[in-house]
């Protein structure tokens, strides 16, 4: 009985074996990738204001710098700038644009202080409802909230769940991103669609602005993806940032 030979270039072969010179330094990049894979966390958010809907082991993947706010006069500090965040997100997830502005107010109030009792220490509660109600009022006397209104009829979604597969490199999450959308809406003039994503950072000028939204670009660029692959469009959705504090809309992709 004659057995078959191994041919090398048959296809399903098995890999040659590396040489025995080599073979301590295939191993150690092996070993290398091992380690770098076992320590990336299995969940991962698109953003800092999701913790309430991914596992906590997630959190060391979240993106830095989202809703944050240096300690400075006039400042909070970064934790409290996340539960001020998560609350003005809360009070406008709720919102009603076509219910009369004041009622429209006082719910947003409402809502963000009940948010933020489960949230915040009672020592620092007077100071976290304030910087909400701040941000609140500027938005209802603001541009924003009239831009919000006009697009009643052609919003879309709002608090949007998303999930994603993660990438196969990096350090981030090996299992799934997880995140939800502010706003998913229609544009009446182009009839595109738009992301838009509310953003409470202490920011003031054009070049500041700018600075700070560069920042949020890998978080528009999932959301995009997103929206992009669960609608199978042809062209990827724009994301922009509604920053609240400033009043002002700030296009983000495509890039200009």
């Amino acid at each position: 009985v004659s057995l078959p030979t191994f041919d090398p270039d048959r296809p399903g072969a098995a890999p040659a074996e590396a040489p025995p010179a080599e073979r301590p330094e295939v191993e150690a990049r092996v070993r290398e990738r091992a380690r770098a894979h076992a320590v990336r966390p299995f969940a991962g958010a698109v953003s800092r204001k999701e913790p309430r809907v991914v596992l906590e082991s997630a959190l060391d993947a979240l993106e830095a710098g989202d809703d944050e706010e240096t300690r400075r006069p006039g400042g909070v500090s970064r934790e409290l700038a996340l539960a001020v965040g998560t609350a003005v997100h809360g009070a406008l997830e709720d919102l009603e644009p076509e219910a009369p502005v004041e009622a429209q107010r006082a719910a947003g109030h409402e809502r963000a202080a009940r948010l933020l009792a489960l949230l915040v220490a009672p020592d620092e509660r007077a100071t976290a409802e304030a910087r909400a109600r701040e941000l609140l009022d500027r938005f209802f006397a603001g541009p924003l909230h009239g831009r919000l209104r006009r697009l009643a009829s052609h919003r879309i979604a709002r608090e949007l769940p998303v999930l994603l597969a993660p990438g196969s490199e990096g350090d981030g999450p090996v299992g799934f991103v997880a995140g939800a959308i502010d706003l998913l809406y229609r544009d009446p003039g182009s009839g595109d669609l738009v992301v838009a994503d509310y953003k409470t950072d202490r920011v003031s000028g054009a070049a500041e602005i700018r600075r700070r939204a560069q920042g949020y670009r890998r978080q528009g660029e999932l959301y995009v993806r997103a929206v992009q692959e669960a609608l199978g469009l042809e062209q990827p959705p724009r994301f922009e940032l509604w920053f609240l504090d400033a009043d002002h809309v700030e296009p983000l992709l495509p890039a200009s």
